[in-house]
């Protein structure tokens, strides 16, 4: 939440600017009207702290004026608020309740995103050459345009990165991180460059920009390199970084020996000690000659490069000449004057869905040890949860990484900021780390731990449940399948199907229903218990689903009913029935609302499912029309009445009315041919105005295409129909009927009127 304070006093200013963002006002006298910015809001005399609850302060139509010395909050919609003091000095609208002065709608504050944290920070000295740039900013960011350039001391650019396309570059909420191509060079300066725009809140707002950014590597222990001398007649040692290295002394004659890890590098000091390992020597050149260098290594990949003189030439003799470090010379590096720095988090940064039971892991840049100070966990309301002394046995330092275990598990669902004091942890020359407040992550959701319960089984309470249907159990929540198995018994007990829950076809999961698709039909007029053994059903999370019985009784066997060869008036009996209409244009009656039945369509004609019980579940064959109590439904989808439909549709690129649906089914019903249809709509004032009072052919071709089959038309069949009407080979309603009952079209409306579409009987 960002938050500008400043004043207004409206009698001597018409602006003002905040962030550098100018705010203008309109003028007028004490009886203008004035209204508040939407994002707005009046909040009182008292400046608050925290804007984050503005939704709080409301206003009504009279408070819409602001008196002396309120304020008012403005939003740019973003998160951010300008806080504005309304002064009126002079009192010139100073006029009871209309005095005072509020923004007019156009008032906007814009508020780009800031850097609030570098890593490694800002002129930070001896940062590892293999450390990644981390740039924190005040709200979430994006990619944005232009270049970030990284440069070295001398101004030369080293790396270049497209802001908008670079995959060096990455972002993470408000976290931009760069990966250079390559690792820095050590002892080296660097100065990062961000140019304006190259990133961007969320809302578009460019970041300003950045040139003074600046940090430097640590130096290559492998070339520090240290030159002294050595007069041997007068030195017995030598200091050497504040570390004196002693020799033996004694007669030409007497023994010496090189340190194991020291070289001869003859008389010419060398500039670069990284290839010493090139230096070799053999028994008799083990005597070093007045002027000569030895470089002595520590070891750890440092040297020392010291000059032997012999100025008296007290031991100077031949082969003999010169003098040697003995096996005891030693040499310490320089002091280590770098801090640690963190160079990576366990979870990761900004990290969500963390398990609560996790340990915090922080790995830096080199070996550490305890300091002082403590490690503090907050939430993300910055409430301290946790507090650890540097000292604290929750807290666990193993070589480079520091690791925290919670004293207990943390909270499921919820945000912490891990805080870590100056110097509470500190390298092993004794360098603090300089601390961050900057490392979040989010916990997990909590788990499931609740198994699923059945809220609806289709056969409870069904004394006629139809002996084709499938048995679906729904559930609490989406489920899957579990191990165990789902049993169907008869009324004496025994199985009769068994299916594994993990495998079986007859079981089919989606969402939170289970459907049981029994191997054969269930018998007419019988009872039976279907099981559902513990584990075999689960949810989403694993938590299965305790053992669960229900009983089921199925309707009597179905009443055969038939029809004539007429246009017949057939009625639904109670009970499943087997009704077929036979020959010419049939209606079934049922007795109640259409909402009340289920209407599919089977391979042998349609199934009609009473939901209530009472008409029990209908095989449907040869029957055209259905009639409800409410509605009419017709079946005949590839007859007359799919025809009349699907002309309809096409002719005027929209459902068909149902009053003149049922008008023309009931003509053709009578005996009108599709093209006498087809002719009635083309003739019609809506065809006009919807394909033009004198449309070309092709231009009748083409808004076919497109009211019927909602494409364009592809060059082939374009020609074909145009050539048809021009040749006058077919009229335009033989062409509509042609389009209408195409396979195309057929197969684009079957979902719209598969299983059966309503009407209104004409007459």
């Amino acid at each position: 939440m960002v938050q500008t304070t400043t004043r207004l006093d409206f009698d001597i200013q018409t602006s003002i600017t905040i962030n550098g963002v100018p705010i203008k006002f309109s003028s007028g006298s004490e009886t203008s009207t004035w209204v508040y910015a939407t994002a707005s809001f009046r909040v009182g005399t008292t400046p608050p702290t925290d804007l984050s609850a503005l939704a709080d302060y409301a206003y009504t139509a009279q408070s819409k004026i602001i008196s002396e010395g309120e304020y008012v909050a403005i939003s740019n919609g973003l998160g951010s608020y300008a806080l504005v003091q309304i002064v009126d000095s002079q009192s010139l609208h100073h006029g009871g309740v209309k005095n005072g002065v509020v923004f007019n709608s156009s008032t906007v504050t814009i508020t780009a995103p800031a850097v609030t944290e570098f890593s490694p920070a800002d002129e930070l000295v001896g940062v590892p050459v293999d450390e990644n740039i981390r740039l924190t900013f005040s709200e979430q960011i994006q990619r944005g345009s232009g270049s970030i350039v990284l440069k070295n001391a001398a101004g030369s650019v080293v790396e270049k990165y497209d802001a908008a396309t670079s995959k060096n570059i990455s972002i993470n909420g408000t976290v931009l991180t760069i990966d250079p191509g390559a690792n820095f060079q050590y002892g080296a300066a660097y100065t990062l460059e961000l140019a304006p725009g190259s990133v961007k809140d969320l809302a578009g707002e460019s970041y300003a920009g950045s040139s003074n950014y600046n940090f430097a590597t640590a130096q290559d222990p492998a070339s520090h390199v240290t030159s002294t001398s050595l007069n041997f007649d007068v030195q017995t040692s030598v200091t050497i970084n504040g570390v004196p290295m002693r020799f033996s002394s004694g007669s030409e004659s007497a023994t010496w020996i090189y340190a194991s890890s020291s070289f001869k590098v003859g008389g010419t000091a060398p500039s670069d000690l990284s290839a010493l390992g090139k230096y070799t020597y053999t028994s008799d050149s083990k005597l070093i000659s007045e002027g000569e260098y030895v470089a002595v290594s520590n070891g750890l990949g440092s040297y020392a490069l010291v000059q032997i003189t012999d100025s008296k030439s007290i031991h100077h003799g031949g082969l003999l000449n010169g003098v040697t470090f003995n096996s005891s010379t030693t040499f310490i590096a320089p002091p280590d004057t770098v801090a640690p720095a963190i160079v990576g988090y366990s979870p990761a940064n900004f990290a969500p869905n963390i398990a609560v039971g996790t340990d915090i892991a922080v790995t830096f840049s080199e070996a550490i040890q305890r300091g002082a100070g403590s490690v503090v966990l907050k939430n993300s309301a910055g409430a301290v949860i946790a507090s650890y002394d540097a000292s604290s046995a929750n807290i666990n330092i193993s070589g480079s990484t520091l690791t925290i275990n919670p004293a207990k598990d943390l909270d499921h669902a919820t945000g912490y900021r891990v805080e870590f004091g100056a110097g509470v942890v500190k390298d092993l020359a004794g360098n603090a780390f300089s601390g961050t407040s900057s490392y979040t992550f989010t916990t997990a959701a909590a788990p499931d731990t609740t198994a699923p319960s059945i809220s609806a089984f289709s056969g409870d309470n069904h004394a006629k449940f139809p002996v084709a249907n499938d048995i679906v159990f729904t559930f609490s929540e989406a489920v899957q399948r579990g191990s165990g198995s789902v049993i169907l018994r008869n009324s004496t007990g025994a199985a009769i199907a068994v299916y594994d829950a993990a495998s079986s076809a007859n079981l089919k999961f989606s969402g939170s229903s289970l459907t049981v698709n029994p191997s054969s039909d269930l018998g007419y007029s019988s009872e039976y218990s279907i099981e559902i053994t513990s584990g075999a059903v689960k949810d989403l999370a694993g938590n299965g689903v305790v053992f669960k019985s229900y009983r089921l009784a199925t309707a009597g066997a179905p009443e055969a009913v038939k029809g004539s060869s007429g246009a017949d008036l057939l009625l639904g009996k109670s009970g499943d029935d087997l009704i077929d209409g036979g020959a010419g244009i049939d209606t079934l009656k049922y007795s109640g609302a259409s909402a009340n039945f289920s209407i599919v369509r089977t391979s042998s004609g349609f199934s009609v499912t009473d939901k209530l019980g009472v008409n029990g579940n209908d095989n449907v064959t040869n029957v055209e029309r259905l009639h409800f109590t409410d509605s009419s439904i017709a079946l005949d989808i590839d007859g007359v009445g799919g025809q009349a439909y699907r002309v309809y549709q096409a002719a005027f690129n929209r459902s068909p009315d149902l009053g003149g649906l049922g008008y023309w089914m009931a003509q053709m019903d009578q005996g009108a041919s599709l093209k006498e249809v087809a002719s009635g709509f083309v003739a019609s004032a809506e065809f006009k105005t919807a394909y033009g009072a004198n449309p070309s052919n092709a231009q009748i071709v083409n808004q076919l295409y497109q009211n019927v089959l909602h494409r364009a038309g592809e060059t082939a069949g374009l020609d074909y129909w145009v050539g048809v009407l021009d040749s006058k080979a077919a009229s335009v309603a033989e062409v509509l009927a042609g389009f209408s009952e195409s396979a195309e079209n057929q197969a684009a409306l079957i979902g719209t009127i598969g299983n059966g579409f309503a009407y209104t009987p004409y007459g």
